[in-house]
């Protein structure tokens, strides 16, 4: 019998039940937490993707959550800003991938879960591309990397994505703190 996968994460599109529900958790996990700072942070960031959940407009950006399958709530909220430049110039920005506080807190405090890292961030990057077919047409796709481990992981992922050959028709390439995907 096969064994049902521990994590199976997509990213979406918030509705406004699962906006709803996720920023209820999250801030049910801040109190647990009991640290005002983080606190303070994540609410901010709350507050601006729920003013930011409609995905119609350019130049803007869009906030989508990746949930784990059959779950109600994201535990990660991606920050997406698409520009659109003339008929056939657009890109998308991925400018920050938010972690639920709770596992925010165990990164931190070294209790990480790379299974689950590497799920979250890997469905993030395929739902992403995903978007530049549906959504919001692009040719060109970058990931900023807020943190020196998150550039460095981007070099050894954009080194073992060019290496392998994995993404045929995608150039893959840093471009100062970005990792940028670009479709011929």
């Amino acid at each position: 019998m096969p064994v049902a996968a521990k994590h199976d994460y997509h990213l979406k599109k918030f509705t406004d039940a699962s906006f709803i529900a996720t920023a209820t958790k999250w801030r049910k996990e801040l109190s647990a937490l009991k640290t005002e700072v983080l606190f303070n942070d994540y609410d901010r960031m709350l507050v601006w993707a729920g003013e930011h959940l409609t995905y119609e407009n350019h130049g803007q950006s869009f906030f989508y959550g990746t949930f784990n399958k059959g779950e109600t709530s994201a535990d990660a909220i991606a920050e997406i800003n698409y520009f659109k430049k003339g008929k056939n110039n657009a890109w998308l920005k991925v400018l920050d991938l938010h972690l639920s506080p709770q596992i925010k807190n165990d990164v931190d405090n070294g209790k990480v879960d790379y299974d689950l890292l590497a799920h979250i961030f890997v469905r993030t990057v395929a739902g992403t591309m995903v978007l530049t077919h549906i959504d919001h047409p692009s040719d060109v796709v970058k990931y900023y990397a807020r943190s020196d481990n998150l550039l460095q992981f981007f070099q050894g992922l954009s080194h073992e994505l060019n290496t392998r050959g994995k993404l045929k028709g995608v150039k893959v390439g840093i471009e100062g703190r970005w990792l940028v995907f670009r479709k011929p």
